[in-house]
């Protein structure tokens, strides 16, 4: 037992670093990668035994050989390391984590949550008072970039991310957008939804409250969505009782989206702007990512099946060369292909798939997992974000160690069921 408590702290460390190193801006950077990449070394050895996994990245590796050849000289080496170095970091972490990744990371997006919530409340109560705390860590934590000739300034002390979104009133957390918050807190609702037999939890009921400050569109989508789709499944729900429950699901929704501006105007105007998003500003938006990225896939054959890579330089730019995607989804089947992005949304399904069939869940439910997950990829690059590698690969690590050590669990209650599992 000194063993798995010594490794489930460990393991705390390596799911927030591959929970800060995806979507932290101080921790987004190249000192970061390299200690994750480190870490990752150690399981590289064990490969071999995942062959699923080992399919992926070896299919992988020769997409980006041929991306390299194919587009010379405008596809550089270093993409090529940084796009493998990602997805051998995903295999890391995942042989790593195994079990505990979940309940680890359902414990620090909840401390994040927490913690957001907190500074969220103050920023409504007095700005004047959260700009003093902004400043104790001004200029220790700034970060500074440019966008658009716009000169784009925020303060992140990794607990939370002072930046524009924030003053606008929209709880990012300490993330570099609303919508990827929105993302994660999804993720761990989901993760609850699996793992706990009473999902009215501190967890789930703190996830909800913070999933409502960060008004995201698509977080709102997502997760209507998701409630439907775990209704529709649900055994223990008569039919008329679902019927009346998904009416009064889609009768609040719709009012809300009619009648608020995040929402509905939101929605339309990024379709009546797409020309100029396109044109001037990099594809910057769901909609205009959605018609650049078929646009590019669609100007060769071959560019469907095996994409066209990662590197900027190869892909459509705008006037001033500015490659700003954000639609997920699109974003991997440019960059990798069909082939891969199925194979990569398969993962993500398993996952679920082996979860809820250990957890005794309808494994139908992962269906509607990974639909609130395609939903919220067509905000944000989620694909390219090293903690979806692990989710990708982590049903085939726990698959292989369940067949081959015989270990079994059913309806996890409490966190301690997990325990033993982490070895």
């Amino acid at each position: 037992m000194k063993f798995l408590f010594k490794r489930k702290n460990i393991n705390y460390l390596y799911v927030f670093l591959i929970i800060g190193y995806s979507t932290i801006p101080l921790l987004r950077n190249v000192f970061i990668g390299y200690i994750c990449f480190f870490l990752a070394v150690f399981h590289v050895g064990e490969l071999i035994k995942y062959r699923q996994i080992l399919f992926l990245i070896f299919s992988l590796f020769l997409l980006e050989i041929y991306h390299l050849f194919y587009f010379a000289p405008d596809y550089d080496i270093s993409v090529v390391r940084t796009v493998l170095f990602s997805f051998i970091i995903g295999f890391g972490f995942a042989n790593q984590c195994r079990f505990s990744f979940l309940i680890i990371y359902i414990k620090i997006i909840h401390f994040f949550s927490i913690v957001s919530l907190v500074i969220f409340t103050m920023l409504i109560i007095s700005e004047s008072l959260v700009k003093k705390i902004e400043s104790f860590f001004d200029p220790a934590f700034k970060l500074q970039y440019l966008v658009y000739d716009s000169d784009i300034t925020q303060v992140n002390p990794i607990f939370y991310n002072f930046d524009y979104n924030f003053y606008n009133v929209r709880n990012n957390g300490p993330f570099w957008e609303p919508t990827i918050f929105a993302a994660l807190l999804i993720l761990s609702i989901i993760f609850n939804i699996i793992i706990f037999k009473d999902t009215k939890n501190k967890y789930l009921i703190v996830s909800l409250i913070t999933l409502i400050t960060t008004f995201s569109s698509t977080g709102y989508i997502a997760a209507v969505v998701l409630m439907i789709m775990i209704l529709l499944f649900s055994d223990k729900i008569k039919l008329h009782s679902k019927i009346l429950l998904i009416t009064i699901f889609l009768g609040i929704f719709f009012t809300i989206y009619n009648n608020t501006s995040f929402l509905e105007k939101k929605i339309t105007s990024e379709y009546s702007d797409r020309n100029e998003t396109i044109f001037d500003k990099g594809g910057d938006s769901r909609i205009a990512s959605m018609i650049l990225d078929w646009k590019e896939i669609t100007e060769k054959p071959e560019y469907f099946v095996f994409g066209k890579g990662t590197d900027k330089r190869t892909r459509i730019g705008t006037r001033d060369k500015n490659v700003l995607r954000n639609n997920g989804f699109t974003a991997l089947l440019v960059q990798r292909g069909i082939f891969f992005l199925l194979f990569y949304l398969f993962g993500i399904y398993y996952t679920f798939y082996v979860l809820c069939k250990l957890n005794g869940r309808n494994t139908m439910m992962a269906l509607a997992f990974l639909l609130s997950i395609l939903i919220l990829s067509f905000s944000e690059i989620l694909f390219d974000l090293v903690v979806f590698h692990v989710i990708v690969f982590l049903g085939f690590v726990l698959r292989y160690n369940l067949i081959n050590k015989k270990k079994i669990i059913t309806n996890a209650n409490s966190i301690n069921n997990y325990l033993y599992l982490e070895q």
